[in-house]
């Protein structure tokens, strides 16, 4: 992170920020962010690109490891953040049904 008022250093960056990766740490971080996952959340996501897709896959394991919820998807690549969001949606409602004691 940097300053919003540095904006050599902003533009510096925009000249090595590889466009697609971003998307698909975007896509990652958002699925992350929607369960509020931290260091004891069992949760994975993945993001690729290939031409104009990105797919995410994304997983969620319960505390002890027995049950798992997996998802996989795919979106235009303009759509990254917003899959990531929704992915991430999916998993937290899926995971209040499957995870109830």
């Amino acid at each position: 992170k940097c300053s919003n008022q540095d904006q050599d250093l902003i533009q510096s960056l925009k000249k090595v920020n590889h466009q697609s990766t971003h998307k698909a740490i975007k896509a990652e971080r958002n699925v992350l962010k929607v369960l509020e996952a931290d260091c004891e959340t069992a949760v994975g996501a993945f993001a690729n690109i290939e031409g104009n897709k990105i797919n995410l896959e994304v997983e969620l394991f319960s505390l002890d490891g027995s049950k798992r919820i997996h998802l996989k998807s795919s979106e235009s690549i303009d759509k990254a953040e917003e899959l990531g969001i929704e992915m991430g949606k999916t998993l937290k409602k899926m995971s209040n049904n499957t995870y109830k004691k």
